[in-house]
């Protein structure tokens, strides 16, 4: 089983890649980049709040 902080640091990598591809991407991209982006990042934080709420 992965340890806490191996999952707090998997989740900060997803976002800080879906942050740096949203502003990577060109004007004409950005509304579906940004869409994407907001996705990846309600996902993940419904990980870190299930992380959160279970048992130690």
């Amino acid at each position: 089983m992965a340890r806490p902080t191996d999952i707090v640091n998997a989740l900060t990598a997803i976002l800080l890649h879906a942050e740096a591809i949203r502003r990577r991407s060109t004007e004409q991209e950005r509304a579906e980049v940004s869409e994407s982006a907001s996705h990846i990042t309600y996902n993940a934080r419904r990980i870190w709040r299930a992380l959160e709420a279970a048992p130690k």
